[in-house]
């Protein structure tokens, strides 16, 4: 099934209306009206009810259930090309590092001055933290990426990405 339908399907429902829906996805109301009738075809089941005299649209449970999966699959998609977008264009976003605090400087003169270079559409965030600290960052998602001067706690949650012989470990979660 085209994901076209799907989005068409999505928007009659949050417009509550065929009319309403049309006009917000530039096809004629008709057309509309038979891609749903295909997509019940589809599945064996009505999945939108309409009741004559009112213009209210009402979902069936089938309907509920094709509403969310639509949802999802489009929201999928839309993930997927804007990552193709990213590598196409460019990475881009943020990249938030937890580091011990005797390890600030050093890091940030030798490693992401190349690595901002390389990647200047990636924003770096940098959070100094204890070592305690810096696995409560790691866990709760605050940071991506931990430089620690001490083995981490909580390890069994966290793969070590490299190890220098002076202790210095990349963690993340």
């Amino acid at each position: 099934m085209d994901l076209d339908i799907y989005r068409n399907f999505l928007a009659i429902v949050e417009a509550g209306s065929f009319t309403g829906a049309a006009d917000f996805v530039h096809i004629a109301q008709p057309a509309l009206s038979k891609q749903l009738r295909n997509l019940e075809n589809f599945f064996g089941t009505k999945l939108i009810i309409t009741q004559r005299g009112s213009r209210q649209l009402l979902l069936t449970e089938a309907g509920r259930a094709v509403y969310q999966k639509a949802k999802y699959m489009c929201s999928l998609e839309d993930l997927a090309k804007s990552e193709i977008e990213n590598i196409v264009g460019g990475v881009i976003g943020t990249l938030r590092f937890s580091i011990a605090n005797s390890r600030s400087p050093l890091f940030i003169e030798s490693s992401l001055k190349d690595f901002c270079q390389l990647y200047p559409n990636i924003k770096c965030e940098l959070f100094e933290a204890s070592i305690g600290e810096q696995s409560q960052q790691l866990l709760n998602g605050i940071t991506e990426l931990g430089i620690l001067s001490v083995p981490i706690t909580h390890q069994d949650s966290f793969e070590v990405l490299f190890r220098r012989r002076e202790e210095l470990e990349a963690v993340f979660l």
